[in-house]
């Protein structure tokens, strides 16, 4: 007599968002689930499978219980050009935007004052956003009579290693961010304290959003940025870029 197995497989033409849906219609205690890879009293936030869950539940329009989340934002005024996009006028007219930058922040647990983390801990990522204020963002691979004349004209001038479109501020930002906050000391009893995503407002209606499966695009270092010293010498602390360069090299 024959045995006929039968292999019943109904996630497989549903999306992971289109999952955390169907179990929140059906009354899934989420907070009881499990996806990462690794031990721990917590999930990682970094592993494929944690990274998946994020991003299911973020497509899906809610939090996951097993973490809980915030947002702080930052403004800047910038001027650029955006080489190679397919607008005439972006790629070959120096001119600017008022961006407004979100950064998400996840944590396992609230701290002692019952906060993710309170954002006066924030002071490093408040001031490397604001060296991008009142500043031209230029592009390091701009020809040399073009980078002249920016540094000939203009005092406050970063130059940075991805072209300054939103998706490159995005990158470049969440890059950055992500080294500050592994570099922040825990002193409150935070939790595992992790950057979720970046999201650049270029104008009121357009945004773009960096997320860590993104740093795989990462191609270059933190000596790639070069900051105008109009702009480092008003960092409060004169310090912090160099400190932070030699944390991230020495724990690549």
């Amino acid at each position: 007599k024959k045995h006929h197995i039968t292999i019943h497989a109904p996630f497989m033409h549903m999306t992971k968002a289109e999952e955390v849906k169907l179990g929140l219609k059906l009354g899934v205690d989420f907070s009881l689930t499990w996806t990462c890879y690794r031990g721990g009293d917590s999930p990682c936030g970094t592993c494929d499978s944690c990274l998946l869950r994020a991003k299911a539940f973020a497509e899906a329009g809610v939090n996951d219980p097993l973490t809980v989340h915030t947002t702080k934002s930052f403004k800047f005024e910038g001027a650029h050009i955006v080489r190679n996009c397919t607008s005439q006028r972006c790629r070959e007219n120096i001119h600017g935007h008022s961006y407004i930058v979100e950064v998400f922040i996840t944590s396992d647990r609230l701290d002692n004052g019952y906060m993710v983390m309170d954002f006066c801990r924030l002071k490093q990522v408040k001031e490397f956003i604001e060296s991008f204020d009142h500043s031209y963002s230029l592009w390091n691979r701009e020809n040399q009579e073009f980078k002249d004349f920016i540094y000939r004209y203009n005092k406050r001038v970063v130059e940075i290693p991805v072209s300054p479109s939103a998706e490159g501020y995005a990158l470049l930002f969440f890059y950055i961010i992500d080294q500050i906050f592994r570099h922040t000391e825990r002193l409150n009893g935070e939790g595992n304290i992790r950057l979720y995503s970046v999201r650049v407002h270029e104008t009121a209606t357009g945004y773009a959003e960096a997320f860590r499966e993104d740093l795989s695009w990462v191609n270059f270092r933190m000596d790639d940025l070069l900051f105008s010293p109009d702009i480092t010498a008003g960092w409060i602390n004169q310090e912090w870029w160099d400190k932070l360069k030699t944390f991230s090299y020495e724990n690549r």
